[in-house]
C-alpha cells in the first residue's frame, strides 16, 4: 500500500514538472506571420525597405520589436492598415509598451477616428505622464465637434507640457469652439509675441478676430497665410518621428526635419537631413530647409557652405540665394550678401524676406534713404509684413518724417495687439518728435 501511494505521488510530481515546463507553450497563442499589402503602387526603393523588414519579422514573428518596425516602415510608405495590423500584433505581444499603441492610433486616424480614439486612451492609461496620446485623442475629439470631452485632456496636455506648441494651439481651437474668442485671441497674442510663426496660429488668430467681429484686423491677419515661408505647427514626437526613419520619401524627411525646427530641435533636424544626404539631397527643398536650419541654429559658416553647394545643383534657387545672403549679412560680408539679395529678387521678385534684409544690408552699407525706399517696395508686396513696416516707421521716425510715419503706425495697430512693445516705443518717439515739432517746426515734414 506505502509502495503504490509513493508511485502515485511520484507520478503527481511528474506530472506537476511537466505542466510547468509545457504551461508557457500551452498558453501561447499562435501569432498570425506578417502579411504584406499590395505593394504596386510603391517605389522600387520603397518597396525593398519594406520587404526587408518584412523578412526580419517573419523569420521571428513573436518578436514585438520587429513587428514594430514593420509596421513602421509601412506606415512611412502610407499603407496605413497594414501598419495599424502589425501595430495591434506589437502590442499584443508586448502589452506592457506604450509605443506600439500609441503609434497604432496613428496608423487608424486616416481611417476610423473612432478605433483610434480607443488606442490613445489604451495609451494613456499605459503611459499616464505623457501629453502625447492625450493631446491626439483631443484633437480628434475636437474634429469630432466634442470640445467638452476634449477639455481635460487638453488641460492635462497643458500641465504636462507646458513650453509645449500643440497643446497651446489646441486650446485656442478649444475656446473658438465653446465661442470663447476674447480667450482664444489672448492666447493666440502671447504665443504671437513669443515669435511663434506658423500656419496654425494664424489661421486661429484670423479666427478669433472674425469672432469678436474685428473684421479689417482678420483680414489683415488673414493676408498671414500668404506667406510662403509658414510652416505648419509641427509636433514635438519623438515617435512620429521614428515613423518617418523609415521613409525612403525624401519629402517625409524634410518634413520632419522641419517639424523638429518648429518646436526648436535645430540641431535634431540638422542631424537627420545631413544622415538623408545621399537620399534627399535631389529634392529642391533639402538644401534650403538644411540651410535655413543651420542658420537658426547659430551655424552662418555652415549655412553659407551648404547654400553653396546646393546652388551647385540648382543654380537658379532664389531661396538658396536668399539663404546664402542672410548667412553672409550675419557674417558681416554686406557686399556678398547685397549680391545675394538682389539676384534672388531677379528671380522671384515678390520674394519679401530678401527685400526686407536687403533693406537692413542697405542701412548697414549706405545709409537710411535707399532702405526706406526698399523698404516701401516690401510693403508694396507684403503689406502684411509687420517687421518692414515697424523698420520702415522707426527709420522715417529717425528722418522726421512724422506725417508717413504716423501713417505707418496707424497701419501697425491694425496688425499689432495694442500693447506690442516695440509698437508702443515708435508710438512714443512719435509723440516726443511731434512735440518737438511745435516747438521747431523746421524739424518735421
Amino acid at each position: 500500500m506505502k509502495r503504490s501511494h509513493s508511485r502515485l505521488i511520484l507520478a503527481l510530481t511528474a506530472l506537476v514538472a511537466m505542466a510547468a515546463a509545457l504551461g508557457p507553450l500551452m498558453l501561447r497563442q499562435p501569432v498570425v506571420p506578417p502579411i504584406l499589402p499590395d505593394l504596386s503602387t510603391a517605389s522600387e526603393v520603397a518597396i525593398a525597405v519594406i520587404l526587408r523588414e518584412a523578412k526580419l519579422a517573419q523569420a521571428d514573428p513573436r518578436a514585438a520589436q520587429l513587428r514594430g518596425n514593420l509596421a513602421c516602415v509601412l506606415l512611412a510608405h502610407q499603407f496605413d492598415s497594414a501598419a495599424a495590423v502589425e501595430f495591434r500584433i506589437a502590442s499584443e505581444l508586448d502589452p506592457q509598451s506604450f509605443r506600439w499603441k500609441y503609434l497604432q492610433g496613428l496608423a487608424e486616424s486616416p481611417a476610423s477616428r473612432s478605433r483610434a480614439m480607443d488606442c490613445f486612451r489604451a495609451a494613456t492609461a499605459l503611459h499616464k505622464d505623457s501629453w502625447l496620446p492625450q493631446l491626439r485623442l483631443a484633437e480628434l475629439l475636437l474634429a469630432e465637434n466634442q470640445p467638452q470631452a476634449a477639455s481635460e485632456l487638453i488641460a492635462d496636455s497643458r500641465r504636462l507640457a507646458p513650453n509645449e506648441l500643440r497643446p497651446a494651439l489646441a486650446e485656442i481651437r478649444l475656446q473658438l469652439l465653446l465661442q470663447q474668442p476674447a480667450a482664444a485671441l489672448a492666447l493666440a497674442e502671447q504665443l504671437r509675441s513669443a515669435a511663434v510663426h506658423v500656419r496654425d496660429l494664424s489661421e486661429l488668430y484670423a479666427a478669433a478676430l472674425f469672432q469678436l467681429g474685428r473684421s479689417q484686423e482678420a483680414r489683415a491677419a488673414a493676408l498671414e497665410l500668404q506667406n510662403e515661408s509658414l510652416e505648419p505647427a509641427g509636433w514635438n514626437d519623438p515617435f512620429a518621428a521614428s515613423v518617418l526613419a523609415f521613409s525612403t520619401d525624401p519629402a517625409d524627411l524634410i518634413a520632419a526635419a522641419r517639424s523638429h525646427a518648429i518646436t526648436g530641435n535645430y540641431a535634431l533636424g540638422i542631424t537627420r537631413l545631413k544622415a538623408a544626404h545621399s537620399r534627399a539631397a535631389d529634392h529642391p527643398d533639402y538644401f534650403p530647409t538644411l540651410a535655413r536650419l543651420l542658420l537658426e541654429n547659430g551655424e552662418a559658416m555652415e549655412a553659407v557652405r551648404v547654400a553653396d553647394e546646393g546652388l551647385e545643383r540648382f543654380p537658379r534657387s532664389p531661396l538658396l540665394l536668399h539663404l546664402r545672403g542672410s548667412s553672409l549679412f550675419l557674417l558681416g560680408q554686406l557686399p556678398d550678401a547685397e549680391r545675394c539679395f538682389r539676384e534672388a529678387l531677379q528671380l522671384k521678385p515678390d520674394l519679401a524676406l530678401a527685400r526686407l534684409n536687403l533693406a537692413h544690408c542697405l542701412l548697414k552699407s549706405t545709409g537710411r534713404p535707399e532702405a526706406i525706399s526698399t523698404l516701401e517696395d516690401t510693403l508694396r508686396t507684403a503689406p502684411e509684413m509687420r517687421p518692414a513696416r515697424l523698420l520702415l516707421a522707426s527709420l522715417l521716425l529717425d528722418e522726421h518724417r512724422l506725417v508717413e510715419a504716423a501713417d505707418q503706425l496707424q497701419k501697425l495697430q491694425q496688425l499689432l495687439p495694442p500693447d506690442h512693445a516695440e509698437l508702443r516705443q515708435l508710438q512714443s518717439r512719435l509723440t516726443q518728435r511731434q512735440s518737438q515739432s511745435q516747438t521747431h517746426p523746421s524739424a518735421s515734414n
